[in-house]
């Protein structure tokens, strides 16, 4: 049996994020009283752990910010350019989307593949530059 390609796990990672990111500010962007109920906060926090790895997170853990259009709504298949492997638990999953090109630091942890950063830059020919999550 062969073991599956790291690099696609990773981009399933990544697109599993995106379109869980996506959902949650669509919800969001519902109704402006959103950023105080507590189960919109819960399903934040859930988000970040169920897809990221587990660190401290200045200016996301606790804070609920979101964006319209979704932030990663157009981090999908169709827009991903280069897939990179820097060593077996650690790989670089990059889309270029309408506003930006975002390329995920996706690790692999206890056998699963997480989002760990997020870089980003408009130009293509300009230096990756540190993102916060959903921001």
């Amino acid at each position: 049996m062969m073991d599956a390609n790291p690099l696609d796990e990773a981009k399933d990672a990544v697109l599993r994020f995106a379109r869980a990111w996506t959902e949650w500010e669509i919800l969001m962007a519902r109704d402006k009283e959103s950023i105080h109920d507590p189960a919109m906060k819960e399903a934040h926090a859930r988000l970040i752990q169920d897809h990221c790895t587990p660190k401290k997170r200045a200016y996301v853990d606790g804070q609920l910010t979101y964006c319209r259009p979704p932030t990663y709504g157009s981090v999908v298949e169709q827009n991903l350019i280069h897939m990179e492997l820097g060593s077996p638990t650690k790989t670089f999953i990059d889309f270029n989307t309408p506003f930006q090109h975002y390329r995920f630091v996706v690790v692999k942890k206890g056998g699963i593949w997480k989002v760990d950063s997020i870089k980003w830059k408009v130009i293509p020919t300009d230096d990756w530059k540190n993102g916060l999550i959903g921001m």
